[in-house]
Formats: C-alpha cells, structure tokens, sequence
C-alpha cells in the first residue's frame, strides 16, 4: 500500500502579515497553493489567507 505525500503549512493574512492556522493537504494531488477568505483573529474580519511553508528551527 502507498502512503500519500501529506505536507503541512500555515495560513498567513494578506492584511497583518500573520501566520494563523495550521492545516495539511495532498501534495500529490492539489499543486498549487490554497487561498482561502477566513477570519483572522488579529485583524477581527474576514480576510483572504494564503499557504505558506512551516519553516524548520535552526539548531
């Protein structure tokens, strides 16, 4: 059985800048990057959220 290519990202605000929610998608599946209107607790309306990468710490 074949595992699927989940990846894992964070939505960021186009108004504040922010990252949000974390969500995960099949890569092998959807390509391009997800755009979705949500609420955004730091800017208190509905704003439009894209998909950003979850960036590794450095150690």
């Amino acid at each position: 059985m074949a595992k699927t290519q989940t990846v894992a990202f964070l939505f960021k605000c186009t108004k504040c800048k922010r990252l949000i929610a974390p969500s995960s998608k099949n890569a092998a599946e959807n390509k391009e990057k997800i755009k979705l209107n949500r609420f955004c607790k730091f800017c208190r309306e509905r704003t439009e959220q894209t998909e950003t990468k979850i960036s590794k710490a450095k150690k």
